[in-house]
Parts: C-alpha cells; structure tokens; sequence
C-alpha cells in the first residue's frame, strides 16, 4: 500500500490546491461535520484519522475544455460565469435518503448529518440551496456570504456513510424562498422564465478521468467499483475523488441570423423580434435516485401566452438601428455563401414542437414597421431540444417576403450540433 499512499499524495496536493470549503455547525453545538480545530487536534495526536474536506469543482478538472458554466442570459463561452458575476446554489444530502425536508444539523439515528449543505448555512431557516459562486482558474466553488472569500471549511463526517450534491442556477431571476418545496425525495420551486435567463442543473457525477485515476492508485477492479459506489464520503474522498458538477441547460436556445436575399435588402432592419410562449414551471432542482422524478423543468400546467422579445446579449432591449445585411457583392452565389448578420442576443425557451416568432421590418430611416410572422418546427420531427441552439436563417427580399430556414449550431452541452433539423 505504500505506492497507493504515494500516488494519492500527489494527486491529492494537485487536486486540492487553491480549491475552496466550508463548515457546518450543528443546531445542538455539535459538529457532524469537522472544523479546522478538529483537524489540527486529530494531527497533533489528540484523534484518530484525518477526516477529508469537502470540495466542489465546476466541470471536469482532467478535461478543463469540457466546462459547463451558467448565469445571466445565456452562456457560450468559458469566464461568463466570472465576468457576468452569476451565481449557483447548492444542496447535499446523504445518497439515497428520503428526507430531503432535513436541515444541517439533524441527524439520522446513525448520528450523521442527512443534510450537509443547504443556505440555512447562511440564512438560518432558509429552504433554498446554499448561495456559491464561480472562481477561476480552479473552476471551483467559493461562498460569498460566509466570513471570508474562501468560505467556511467542510469535512465529511468520519462515519462511511455517502452523499449526493446538487446545483442549480436561475439565471440571475430570483425566486420567493417561501416557495421551496423541500419534499422527501426532491426540492423544487415554481419560476417564471423571462425568455433571456439560462435555467441550469447538475447533479455531481464521478467523470471518465477520475475513474481513469483509480488503477494508478493500486485499486483493484473490484476496489473501483467500491469506489465508485461510495461516492461522496470521507472514504471516496481520501482517494482524491472530489464532485464535479456538470450543469445542463434545462431551455432551449434560439438565435437568428440574418442573410441578404437579393438588391435592395440591405435598406430593411429588423426593429423586434417577438415570441410568444409558457413562462411559468416547475423547476426540480435536486431528487434522489429512489424517484422517478428526475432534475429539471415542467411546464405541463402554463398556457402559451406570455410574450418575450429578443433582447441584446446584456439583456438590454434590442438595438432598432443597427441590424441590417450590408453585401455588394454576386447575388447568383448560394445565400448561405453570403456575410450574414447575428441579431442581437438569443431566445431561451421551454422546449416545444413548433415556434412562431414575428419578425417586425422596416426601411432605413422609417419608423413604422412591417410584422412578418414565420413558423419554425424541426425537419425530423419531434419537439426542439433542451440544451440545444437553434439558428433560425433569416433570408429577407424586401419589407413583405422573407425565407427561413433552422440548422443547429453548438452549445456547451448540445447533442447532435452537427446535425440539421
């Protein structure tokens, strides 16, 4: 065992280097979980082992391409996180547990914590999930309403019992804590989605990498299994197996491009662009695996009648003056061929079989508008997917004629982006 200790060391040192954690106080004075105090205590003799810190990371640290990060409007590239100042909320309960009404402190007749993290932490009798925010470049999680920017410290109680870890994002739209529907096998809250915020989940998993890590550490095919099967625990922990939370985007993203069709296009703009849709569901944000039930958005019960406009990237209202295609050039060559003009930033929408967006025109240096209304279904069948972003090709003739057509375009954790529709 001497190699196994030596491995882990070294993969440990890398792994938890800069990475945050927190600590949990019992609501009888006791700790399930360990302080530094008790940590130093059981080094300087006065204790048995070690208990390990609890660490969370965004997206898998072995492959730091495959990052997932959400927040306000939708995301599309790495730092949006850091540079929109989004923020997460997170859960922990012990795996397979059907309590999830339980708090940080009380225990099962076992005497460890069913609930390990919730935002009581911060909030005393919050329901909601623990407020974290992003930090780079460690891609970990921070808490910023704790007593310090790292935060708190958390240690896994020493029994060897597992847990789960959820999060999710809002996308910067605040929810009513009094509506957190803590259930015995789930969380969720009713939302009102504007057609801008990017709705994500994840549900800590352990990755390709960190199963690749296992044989280096003298475990047996048996002993990964075992590995695998304990995670999150102190044990899981000593071998260096932290959560990783891979988000999900729960909505469907909608862009528009615009193409120029034939002489004189150039002088039509879009003034807004226009949708109507649902806005209001159901957002299951943790559950055990016990349930049916699964992490993600119901929109089942809400008619389709709330309007949403496109918007800029910032979310700010879309800029009438500026979206028009500007080409000179062959117009027998292919439009696809042709310089095309993104508008603005994206719809973000429930997932739905068909979309009908009104295109409202108008003539350079005119104020009244022409309402154009196109119907976008994918060619396959079907209903538009979650997690996906759908570019719907806009080929404007004049003022009263435009073309469409609707490809796939790649998102963080979209499937089949090379697919057409």
């Amino acid at each position: 065992m001497t190699g196994f200790k030596t491995k882990r060391g070294i993969w440990t040192a890398l792994l938890f280097a800069g990475l945050s954690s927190l600590a949990v106080c019992c609501a009888d004075g006791s700790y399930y979980g360990y302080t530094d105090e008790d940590v130093n205590n059981i080094r300087s003799g006065k204790g048995s082992s070690v208990p390990e810190r609890i660490t969370l990371v965004v997206g898998d640290y072995g492959r730091s391409s495959n990052v997932t990060k959400g927040g306000d409007g939708a995301v599309s590239e790495r730092g949006d996180w850091s540079r929109k100042g989004a923020k997460l909320r997170v859960y922990a309960f012990r795996k397979d547990s059907s309590c999830y009404r339980a708090v940080p402190g009380q225990s099962s007749s076992e005497s460890y914590p069913v609930c390990l993290i919730d935002a009581s932490l911060d909030v005393p009798g919050s329901a909601e999930g623990r407020l974290a925010s992003f930090s780079e470049p460690e891609y970990s999680l921070f808490w910023p309403l704790s007593y310090d920017y790292y935060g708190e410290k958390l240690y896994y109680p020493k029994a060897d019992v597992s847990y789960d870890f959820f999060a999710y994002s809002t996308g910067g739209i605040e929810i009513d804590p009094s509506t957190v529907r803590r259930k015995d096998v789930s969380v969720s809250f009713p939302i009102k989605i504007d057609g801008a915020a990017d709705l994500m989940y994840a549900k800590a998993t352990v990755t390709e990498s960190q199963k690749m890590m296992l044989p280096s550490l003298g475990l047996s095919a048996i002993e990964q299994v075992e590995a695998v099967g304990r995670c999150y625990s102190n044990w899981s922990a000593k071998l260096g197996i932290v959560p990783v939370l891979s988000f999900q985007h729960a909505l469907t993203r909608i862009s528009f491009d615009l193409y120029p069709a034939e002489q004189g296009c150039n002088d039509v703009m879009i003034d807004h662009i226009e949708v109507m849709s649902r806005d209001s569901c159901i957002f299951t944000v943790a559950c055990s695996d016990s349930v049916l039930a699964r992490q993600g958005v119901d929109f089942s019960n809400d008619a389709k009648d709330a309007i949403f406009l496109l918007t800029e990237e910032n979310g700010t209202a879309l800029n009438d003056t500026i979206y028009h295609t500007d080409y000179h050039g062959d117009f027998s060559e292919d439009i696809l061929t042709r310089p095309h003009v993104r508008v603005g930033g994206c719809f973000l929408l429930p997932s739905e079989p068909s979309y009908t967006f009104v295109l409202y025109l108008k003539k350079k240096g005119y104020v009244s508008v022409t309402p154009s209304s196109i119907t976008v279904s994918p060619k396959k069948g079907g209903n538009f997917l979650a997690g996906n972003n759908y570019v719907v090709r806009v080929a404007v003739h004049d003022l009263t004629a435009v073309d469409f057509d609707v490809d796939v375009d790649p998102w963080e954790n979209a499937k089949g982006s090379d697919n057409k529709i």
